[in-house]
């Protein structure tokens, strides 16, 4: 099953300093850099535009999705408030909530086949620790911050992504290193883990 395709599945002039407010966390401002590229815009399937305002916006917070919510006409506010790689490293009991097994190989859930072959010996626990991932075996922590995206979604974190869309976004990523959000657009490994990490608080 582990080799088989799954089926439950960034300018102007302006300078640096001029561009952030001073206030701002790294997080805020590499979300903020991201929906500047245009590739938060173009989320395509993952995202319905007509119904969930810029990512950059809405996942920062519970505050922040309250606050978008409320300016829709229409709909129920999307839970955007997923939690980190970090948080699932050190809450395993929280695994539970969100029905899966870290125990589990990481293949059991994910195609670890071709060039992710390496991640197919290591845990779902494993996957989210980067001391237990080693070797290059995850460049740019994709396959860490995939797990913990799909915890996301299994305990109710995050709403705007199903399990379908974050193992289809991996099988992209594992089989040709790229995933295409939407038509005319590109993600690397460290452009999924932007989208991916903009989810987070």
């Amino acid at each position: 099953m582990s080799n088989q395709r799954p089926t439950d599945a960034e300018g102007g002039a302006v300078s640096a300093a001029a561009d952030q407010p001073a206030a701002m966390t790294p997080s805020g401002a590499s979300r903020r850099r991201f929906a500047k590229s245009g590739a938060g815009v173009s989320a395509g399937v993952l995202l319905t535009l007509a119904s969930q305002p810029a990512m950059a916006t809405v996942c920062t917070s519970p505050s922040g999705t309250t606050s978008a919510a409320s300016s829709r006409k229409t709909g129920t506010a999307s839970a955007c408030v997923g939690r980190s790689p970090g948080y699932w490293k050190t809450h395993h009991y929280d695994w539970r909530s969100a029905g899966t097994n870290g125990g589990a190989l990481f293949k059991s859930t994910f195609y670890c086949g071709g060039r992710c072959s390496a991640l197919a010996k290591y845990s779902c626990f494993d996957v989210v620790d980067p001391d237990k991932v080693t070797n290059g075996d995850d460049p740019d922590n994709v396959a860490m911050h995939i797990m913990a995206t799909l915890l996301n979604v299994r305990s109710g974190k995050i709403s705007f992504l199903t399990i379908n869309q974050v193992v289809a976004i991996w099988y992209a990523y594992a089989t040709t290193g790229t995933y295409k959000p939407t038509v005319g657009v590109t993600w690397d490994g460290a452009r999924i883990v932007t989208y991916l990490k903009s989810t987070m608080i």
